[in-house]
């Protein structure tokens, strides 16, 4: 399957790096706080969606009691001194290890803060497998599609012969702007039925790929 492409892009949060259940525990802390109801991680996976100012009204968030730049820093600054918590998904390195093994470069395009990307990837000994890794410049989840851009000018990367492969209909909406294929794991921020209903390639882990990754190499081999 991936033998086809020659360039993998990959999304990071949600996709390589499991942190939805501490996404879920840092918002009900939120939510607890202001005596708004809790929720649990598939209604969370069911509500989540980008701009996540959309997403923060669903949960009952007052902006005219509270700015969204108040609730997204909060949110954000306790997510980036537990972040440490979360570990890859499983298969992850099989994955990268399988796919640079068949000679494709990979790269990370994600909607997350650069500099944080960068150190999450460095602190998970990732930040070296990539011939590129691109994040945001700001907390707000804006930008990925410019920066996504960006990326493939830079590296001369051809669209048709490159996948991305991420977790919310956002990771789809931008792979067909920039004119990649696209690959949905459902075992992130957006549950399957809602992947189901956008997108026809999804797969419910990362597992799944690295099966038809080894069916692929053994093909190839």
């Amino acid at each position: 399957m991936l033998h086809t492409f020659e360039h993998v892009i990959w999304d990071w949060n949600g996709t390589l790096l499991d942190d939805v259940a501490l996404s879920v525990e840092i918002i009900n802390e939120m939510l607890d706080e202001r005596d708004l109801p809790q929720i649990v991680r598939e209604v969370y996976q069911q509500l989540f969606e980008f701009p996540v100012e959309a997403y923060y009204r669903r949960l009952g968030f007052d902006f005219d009691e509270e700015p969204f730049a108040i609730l997204a820093s909060q949110y954000i600054e306790t997510y980036n001194r537990r972040v440490r918590e979360c570990e890859l998904h499983v298969g992850v390195l099989d994955i990268l290890s399988g796919i640079a093994r068949q000679g494709i470069p990979q790269s990370v395009l994600s909607s997350h803060k650069h500099s944080f990307l960068v150190q999450e990837l460095q602190q998970h000994r990732l930040f070296d497998r990539f011939e590129s890794v691109q994040g945001i410049d700001n907390h707000y989840a804006a930008g990925k599609l410019e920066v996504g851009r960006a990326m493939l000018d830079r590296l001369a990367i051809d669209p048709s012969r490159s996948v991305l492969i991420g977790d919310t209909i956002h990771d789809l909406e931008v792979a067909r702007e920039l004119g990649v294929s696209c690959i949905l794991i459902s075992n992130g921020h957006y549950a399957r039925i809602r992947l189901d209903s956008a997108h026809d390639w999804v797969l419910d882990s990362l597992q799944e790929l690295e099966i038809e990754a080894a069916d692929t190499m053994e093909l190839r081999w």
